[in-house]
C-alpha cells in the first residue's frame, strides 16, 4: 500500500482480520476497510486496480469465480487485476508457526479458466522469484484487464 501511496495514487486496503486492518492504517496511512473476500461489499465500477498480493490464495476453488466475479464488478471499464498465487494443486489447512491457515495452490491452466470464466480478459502471466527454473518458482502472477464497455 505505501508503494502505490508514494507513487500518488489513492489507496484503499482490504484485510478481514481485525488487527491486520489497525496495522496497515497505522502502517500505511491509508483508509482500509475490513472485509472478506468471500462476503465483498465493494463499489461498483469504483477502482482502477486491485493489487492481490498473496491474499487470494485463501478462497476455496469452488469460490473462486464468484470473489473475481465480485472483485470485476468493482473495477472500472478497462481497470486490471494482479494476483499473485502459490502454485500447485493443493487446498487445504497447513501448519505454520503462528497456527493453520487455510491455502489454495493453482497452476495457470486451472486458475486462468476462473479469471476467464469471472469474464477479465488474461493480459500477462509470469512465475517468481526470477531467475530459477521455471519447476522452483512457486509463485504464479496473472494480470488481467476488465474489458467491459461501460
Amino acid at each position: 500500500m505505501v508503494v502505490f501511496k508514494d507513487q500518488g495514487h489513492q489507496v484503499i486496503g482490504l484485510d478481514a482480520t481485525p488487527a491486520f486492518v489497525k496495522m496497515a492504517q497505522q502502517v500505511s496511512g491509508c483508509e482500509v476497510w475490513q472485509q472478506s473476500f468471500l462476503n465483498l461489499k465493494l463499489p461498483p465500477k469504483s477502482f482502477d486496480g486491485i493489487f492481490a498480493n498473496a491474499s487470494l490464495i485463501h478462497i476455496p476453488r469452488a469460490a473462486m469465480v464468484r470473489v473475481l466475479k465480485d472483485l470485476k464488478r468493482s473495477l472500472v471499464s478497462n481497470g486490471a487485476i494482479v494476483m499473485s498465487m502459490i502454485r500447485g494443486d493443493h487446498e487445504g489447512y497447513s501448519v505454520r508457526p503462528t497456527g493453520y491457515r487455510y491455502v489454495v495452490g493453482w497452476e495457470y491452466q486451472s486458475l486462468a479458466r476462473c479469471v476467464e470464466q469471472a469474464g477479465f480478459e488474461i493480459f500477462d502471466h509470469y512465475y517468481r522469484p526470477p531467475g530459477l527454473p521455471c519447476e522452483q518458482q512457486s509463485w504464479l502472477v496473472i494480470v488481467a484487464l476488465n474489458r467491459v464497455q461501460y
